[in-house]
C-alpha cells in the first residue's frame, strides 16, 4: 500500500469484511479513464467506494495496478500482484494486503453501473456462515467473481496462483470447491433489485443522457 490512509487501523481488531475496489484496467474500449465518467453526478469509481463503505467495518482499498495511480481514494491504494495480467492478480494484491486487516473482502469492479450494497451484505452473511472460500453470484450462467465476497484465508492460495500464470478470477473459482454460488432466486429471495453486475466497457454502456 502506498497512500499513508491505507495505515489506518494498524493494531485494531480484525474487521469481519473490508473492501477492496478493482481500478486498475486499461479500459481500451473505452478509450479514456471510464472510472472518473460521472454518471447522475457521481464517478463510476466512487459509486464502488460508497457501495463498500456501506457494509464494510474494515478498510476500503483501490486495486490501482500499480498502486500509485489514483491517490486520495478510499483508505489507499494497493498494486496487483504481478502487474499487467488481469483482475485475479488484483485480487490477489488485495488478499495479501488486508489478510491481517479482515475476515473477508467485498471484490469490486470499479465500472459497475449500479453496485449493490444489499448484495454484498447477502455475500458476506452467505460466505461468514459457512466459511467458503468466496461468495459468488451465478447470472445467466456466469460467475460475477468481480462483485463478490472473498476469505483472505486463501490469500496464500491465490497468489500462488497468480505466480503459477493463473490469470482468471472465474477460472480459479472453477477449480476450487469451497464456494458459496447463489442464484437468481436467492438475489429475489432477499430482495435485492436492480442491475448490480452491469459494468461500463464502451461509450455506448453509459446511461443515455
Amino acid at each position: 500500500m502506498t497512500d499513508a490512509a491505507g495505515e489506518r487501523g494498524a493494531g485494531a481488531p480484525r474487521a469481519a469484511l473490508a473492501g477492496l475496489v478493482l481500478a486498475g484496467g486499461r479500459a481500451r474500449r473505452f478509450g479514456a479513464d471510464k472510472l472518473v465518467v460521472e454518471v447522475d453526478g457521481v464517478r463510476l469509481v466512487d459509486r464502488a467506494v460508497a457501495a463498500l463503505r456501506a457494509v464494510c467495518d474494515g478498510p476500503v482499498l483501490v486495486a490501482s495496478g500499480d498502486g500509485r495511480s489514483r491517490p486520495g481514494l478510499a483508505d489507499g491504494q494497493v498494486a496487483d500482484l504481478v502487474a499487467g495480467i488481469g483482475p485475479l492478480a488484483a485480487v490477489a494484491g488485495g488478499l495479501q494486503a488486508l489478510a491481517g486487516r479482515a475476515e473477508a473482502v467485498a471484490v469490486l469492479a470499479g465500472d459497475h453501473l449500479e453496485p449493490s450494497p444489499e448484495l454484498l451484505h447477502l455475500l458476506a452473511r452467505r460466505r461468514a456462515a459457512t466459511g467458503a472460500a468466496c461468495a459468488v453470484v451465478e447470472a445467466d450462467g456466469h460467475l460475477q467473481p468481480l462483485h463478490a465476497v472473498w476469505s483472505t484465508a486463501v490469500a496464500t492460495e491465490v497468489a500462488a496462483a497468480v505466480r503459477g500464470g493463473q490469470r482468471s478470477p472465474v477460472a480459479w473459482l472453477r477449480e476450487c470447491d469451497d464456494v458459496v454460488v447463489l442464484g437468481p432466486a436467492d438475489l429475489t429471495t432477499a430482495g435485492v433489485m436492480g442491475r448490480p453486475f452491469v459494468d461500463v466497457d464502451e461509450p455506448g454502456d453509459l446511461p443515455a443522457g
